[in-house]
């Protein structure tokens, strides 16, 4: 154009004007050109992002489902987190994306602080981060809908101080709709309720904060809350006032803490798996408030997920959905519990291994109680010994057992015990009835029968593990105290039920020690040993056995009175077990009064008496032994022989035996179990040994 200006022949303006139009050309061609190329690529980039958000939606869909399984839950972890990590890159390249470098700021800040939190926390913590982590996730729902409610606030008070033109072009042109509008304020609140209430489910799980804050009206005021919450929400998406939205968050997040207080550690599993489903839904909603598909396929998923697990949870627990949206949790029906009689029978760690050592199936019920005392590696221990002795073991896991949903799966994963060890509950009880030991540690609630027996109980209706069945059941528990729901458990008080009471670690630990060949040597309680110059003071306790005319000895006893279970099936090796029997078997028990409880249910069979291999047990006592059991059994009026091995530990007796029937039978015996005379009555009846005091012996 210059050049043009200033020519003066006409060769200089012919020149001058070819270069005008080819400049000219090239300035506006270029421009065009370049204008439809940036056309093409926003397309394609926006089409490559809803690509790798449709993608991203398919890689959660298969992680979910591979969650599906322990088998495969590890892999849809991967999948799971390859799509997130898919979705959050393809997101930097959506047009239009400003604060790009506040934007990465956010994300190591948020990312690093909780992959390092993660890394830290132990697994029995993992409830309370759980917890925590819902609560993040609500929180982002309820910001981004602060953020879009206040943004579009801004916009009609015209208050854009501090707004881009294009900024402000771009608002304009998307004005919200109803629906959006509707839709954000329900996932702002659905998120602050989850983000407050998970923070309050982490601090009752963490010991931060008591277990239950109650008051009087409670309900209502909750209710009433709740109320003002809709209303405020009404008013601030149809107005968009500032003062609304900020009242409608305030209230909000009041909401999730007053819903939270009352709720106690027992049920929290629902609450968790509840707020869970609030923020996926939240998250739902959001995505639909920004157009983001991504957002509303995982949030859906993660709702539709949450909502399942909550119903479940809460079947589990026989809580209706209303109790936990209003907590009235622990309120039993009406009426007068039914009592429970008997008393709560102890038992030594040595009986229990014996107990579990001759065992053909044994399951162990794992609770809270195990996670408090960090005892899975111990109880894993413990099944393995039991394991390579040939007894059958699982594991029964019941729904709410723990803190949160799959509480105990944890633990037990990470213990490494094998998937297919693991039943659930409706698997696994109808094999209780066959089952010779149950090992319940730690539970109390999920374990109580009175949940299908007492209609006025709190937990009454209740789905629980059906141990009551199991023909010997051993609780390990650290005392006498009540379970979450404060009622006693008649489990406790039955008759084939005894308590180890301690640490779940440490008798775990005990059980484990004693199953161990070679160290489970004979105790000397009450008995004197070579070297050991000492007397059982509790020996003294024992009752005595009544003497006969042609007694006139001493009846001192020797020995406590214990109750040893039976053993259901066929006897095993002793020295392959590493167990010492007894030499002489029973004179180291001379006048000494012992009690054998037995309990058996096996099919109606004949068995020759087998005494125990090697030369320290007399074939004579087993003889004996074994007749006096099988004469005083008699369930189908005639006596049926059954193998008995009788371990002892000091003055302590550990017997199995195989018989029929569901018969329990008290033995008392003194001196060497000769001349034994039973009684005509029921089996249930008493049989007294009649003979000679037995020369002093001791254990060798």
């Amino acid at each position: 154009m210059v050049v043009l200006g200033h020519a003066q022949t006409p060769l200089e303006k012919v020149l001058g004007f070819l270069a005008v139009v080819l400049g000219a050309g090239n300035a506006a061609g270029g421009y065009v050109v370049t204008a439809r190329m940036l056309e093409i690529t926003v397309e394609l980039l926006d089409w490559l992002v809803k690509t790798s958000y449709l993608v991203a939606a398919t890689l959660f869909l298969l992680g979910l489902q591979r969650m599906a399984s322990p088998m495969t839950a590890s892999s849809g972890i991967r999948w799971a987190g390859l799509g997130m990590l898919l979705a959050t890159v393809a997101t930097f390249f959506l047009p239009e994306l400003h604060n790009v470098p506040l934007i990465l700021v956010a994300l190591l800040l948020g990312a690093g602080l909780a992959w390092w939190s993660a890394g830290k926390v132990a697994v029995t913590d993992m409830p309370q981060m759980v917890a925590l982590y819902n609560g993040m996730g609500g929180g982002s729902a309820a910001a981004i809908g602060a953020v879009e409610l206040l943004r579009y606030a801004f916009l009609a008070n015209r208050d854009t101080t501090h707004w881009s033109a294009q900024a402000l072009a771009d608002l304009a042109a998307r004005q919200p709709s109803g629906t959006v509008l509707v839709l954000a304020v329900v996932g702002a609140a659905i998120g602050a309720v989850s983000l407050s209430g998970s923070v309050i489910a982490w601090a009752k799980l963490d010991g931060r904060l008591d277990k239950r804050v109650t008051w009087p009206g409670q309900q209502v005021m909750n209710l009433l809350v709740a109320l003002a919450v809709v209303v405020l929400g009404i008013i601030a998406a149809s107005t968009l006032s500032t003062w609304a939205i900020v009242a409608f968050f305030v209230l909000a997040l009041a909401l999730g803490v007053l819903m939270t207080l009352p709720i106690g550690g027992a049920d929290m599993p629902v609450v968790i798996s509840l707020y869970n489903a609030f923020t996926g839904l939240a998250v739902s909603f959001e995505g639909y408030v920004l157009g983001n598909e991504a957002l509303i396929i995982a949030g859906m998923m993660v709702g539709a997920a949450g909502i399942l697990l909550t119903r479940l949870m809460a079947k589990a627990m026989n809580r209706p959905i209303r109790n936990v949206l209003f907590s009235n949790f622990g309120a039993g029906a009406g009426g007068e519990a039914q009592a429970i009689s008997g008393s709560q029978k102890p038992i030594e760690a040595a009986d229990v291994a014996a107990m579990m050592g001759f065992a053909e199936r044994v399951v162990i019920v794992p609770g809270y109680g195990m996670a408090v005392a960090q005892a899975q590696h111990k109880i894993w221990e413990l099944a393995q010994r039991l394991i390579t002795r040939g007894v059958k073991v699982k594991f029964a896991i019941h729904p709410v057992a723990g803190r949160m949903p799959g509480h105990m799966n944890v633990l037990l994963a990470e213990a490494g015990v094998p998937y297919d060890l693991i039943a659930d509950m409706d698997d696994i009880n109808p094999e209780f009835a066959t089952t010779d030991v149950v090992l319940v540690i730690g539970a109390n609630d999920v374990v109580n029968p009175v949940a299908r027996t007492d209609p006025a109980s709190p937990i009454y209706g209740m789905p629980v593990l059906d141990v009551v069945n199991a023909r010997n059941v051993v609780v390990i528990k650290r005392g006498k105290g009540t379970g979450f729901a404060g009622i006693e458990n008649a489990l406790f008080y039955a008759d084939n039920t005894r308590m180890l009471y301690g640490d779940g670690a440490e008798a775990a630990a005990s059980l484990e020690r004693a199953l161990t060949p070679d160290s489970t040597t004979p105790s000397t309680r009450g008995v004197d040993l070579p070297g050991h110059h000492r007397r059982d003071q509790r020996a003294s306790q024992a009752p005595t056995a009544t003497p006969t005319a042609s007694h006139s000895h001493s009846t001192t006893p020797l020995a406590r009175v214990i109750s040893v279970q039976a053993r259901c099936g066929p006897i095993r090796s002793e020295a392959s077990q590493g167990f010492r029997p007894i030499d002489p078997p029973i004179q180291a028990l001379a006048m000494a009064q012992f009690e054998i409880a037995v309990t058996s249910s096996v099919p109606s069979t004949t068995r020759a008496i087998r005494s125990l291999p090697g030369p320290s047990v007399p074939k004579r006592s087993m003889n004996t032994s074994s007749r006096a059991v099988s004469t005083a059994i008699q369930p189908t009026g005639r006596p049926v022989n059954r193998a008995i091995s009788i371990q002892a530990r000091g003055a302590v007796a550990s017997a199995s035996n195989n018989m029929k029937g569901q018969s329990q039978v008290t033995v008392l015996a003194r001196a060497a179990l000769e001349d034994i005379e039973a009684p005509e009555g029921r089996p249930q009846d008493t049989v007294v040994c009649r003979s000679a005091p037995a020369r002093a012996g001791r254990l060798r």
